[in-house]
């Protein structure tokens, strides 16, 4: 990217940021690196914007990964094999761009792994329609992509939970028409299950407790709260606090070990 084709205004951005790593005690590669980085800043925008539409991800967020990007491309620049550098550089932006989404925006982590086979599975149903041929089934694409049935299920199941949906959300049949059922109501209940009379009894002393020592030590042993959060939002000493939980615990514990008496194997541990 040349100085003729940038704006006044870009120009006068990219000498101030040359000026600044010239004050840098660093050594002349970096510098040297940086020079070439601030030159091609805008194949860092270009590709965010080229890829904002097609995805999720904020703006800034992209253009940050493609800087990350377009630096590893400056690093790995190689310029004896004849090519372009913006050529070189704007590949890296982009998979970097892509690499980033597929990675760390999804609300569940599917492992690439499995995204891929998928993906590659798809591309072969993709090949066979539009060549006329039938479809595979899932044993025998599963032997063409040299993969066990089970593994490429696994794809296929990975791929469907990276979509969340409402479990209010009715259910579809296989034509497309709607269910009169919701997929909360199709959850296990597991409300026949054993009660656990431990879990019972500690709900029932918390309650006996006062309403602040209550809240304190629900905050700090099952919210993960620490003493100076709780402190602060309590409007407490944190010596105080840290006082209170400590003599709560210990009445807790007495009143425990008077209502449940030790098993057989507790009792020869402890003697």
């Amino acid at each position: 990217m040349t100085k003729d084709s940038t704006p006044k205004a870009v120009q006068k951005r990219l000498e101030r940021q040359r000026r600044h790593e010239h004050r840098r005690r660093i050594p002349p590669r970096i510098l040297q690196r940086n020079h070439t980085v601030l030159k091609h800043l805008g194949l860092a925008h270009l590709g965010a914007n080229r890829l904002l539409h097609n995805g999720c991800g904020e703006h800034d967020d992209l253009v940050q990964e493609g800087r990350y990007g377009l630096i590893r491309a400056v690093e790995n620049f190689e310029a004896d094999r004849g090519h372009r550098i913006s050529s070189y550089a704007m590949s890296r932006v982009t998979g970097q761009i892509r690499h980033y989404r597929r990675d760390r925006l999804h609300l569940v982590r599917i492992p690439w792994r499995l995204g891929d086979l998928h993906a590659r599975g798809m591309k072969e149903k993709e090949r066979r329609c539009h060549a006329g041929l039938p479809q595979l089934s899932d044993e025998d694409l599963a032997q063409q992509l040299e993969v066990t049935t089970d593994r490429w299920r696994d794809a296929c199941m990975a791929h469907r939970s990276r979509r969340i949906e409402s479990l209010d959300h009715q259910l579809s049949n296989n034509d497309g028409s709607s269910q009169p059922e919701t997929r909360i109501s199709c959850l296990p209940d597991h409300g026949g299950q054993e009660a656990d009379p431990q879990r019972e009894w500690l709900s029932r002393t918390l309650k006996t407790l006062k309403p602040d020592h209550c809240r304190w030590i629900c905050a700090f042993w099952i919210d993960g709260l620490s003493l100076t959060e709780i402190a602060e939002g309590e409007c407490v000493d944190r010596q105080t606090l840290r006082t209170a939980l400590e003599e709560i615990l210990i009445t807790l514990r007495a009143e425990a070990a008077r209502h449940f008496k030790p098993t057989i194997s507790e009792a020869r541990r402890q003697s």
